[in-house]
C-alpha cells in the first residue's frame, strides 16, 4: 500500500514538473516569437525544472536509494562522465562563440549562459541513464 501511494504521488509531481517545463517553454517561445524581451529568468527556470524532473524519474520520491551504496556509486559515475561531456561542452561552446557570435547581446555571451544552463541539466540526465542500467 505505501509503495502504491509513493508512485502516485510520484506520478502526480512528475505531471505538475513537466507541466511547468512545458509551460515554461511555451511562455519563453512566445516571448520571443513576439519580439518581447526573454529574461535570465525565463530562460534559467527551464533547465532547473528539467533537472528536477530528471531527479524524481531517476530516485523518485525515496531518498534512501540515493544515499545507499548503489546511488553513491551511480552519483559518483555519473559525475565523472558529466564532468568530461561538460569540459568538451564548454570548449566547443567556446569555439563557437569565437567564431560566431562575435557581437554582443542583450544577455551577455549567449554561449557561456548556454554552457551554465546545460552544466545544470546534464548531470541528472547522465544518473538517469546510468540508473537505468544498473535496474
Amino acid at each position: 500500500m505505501k509503495t502504491a501511494q509513493l508512485t502516485r504521488w510520484k506520478w502526480i509531481l512528475g505531471v505538475v514538473i513537466g507541466a511547468f517545463l512545458i509551460y515554461m517553454g511555451i511562455r519563453t517561445w512566445t516571448k520571443y516569437s513576439t519580439g518581447e524581451p526573454v529574461t535570465t529568468s525565463d530562460l534559467i527556470s527551464i533547465p532547473i525544472l528539467l533537472m528536477a524532473l530528471m531527479q524524481l524519474i531517476t530516485w523518485g520520491l525515496d531518498s534512501k536509494a540515493q544515499r545507499d551504496e548503489m546511488g553513491r556509486q551511480i552519483s559518483a559515475k555519473s559525475a565523472n562522465i558529466s564532468y568530461y561531456m561538460m569540459v568538451v561542452a564548454l570548449f566547443l561552446l567556446w569555439i563557437v562563440d569565437r567564431i560566431v557570435f562575435v557581437r554582443k547581446d542583450d544577455l551577455g555571451n549567449v554561449t557561456l549562459f548556454f554552457a551554465l544552463c546545460l552544466s545544470l541539466v546534464l548531470q541528472p540526465v547522465v544518473e538517469f541513464f546510468l540508473a537505468r542500467r544498473y535496474k
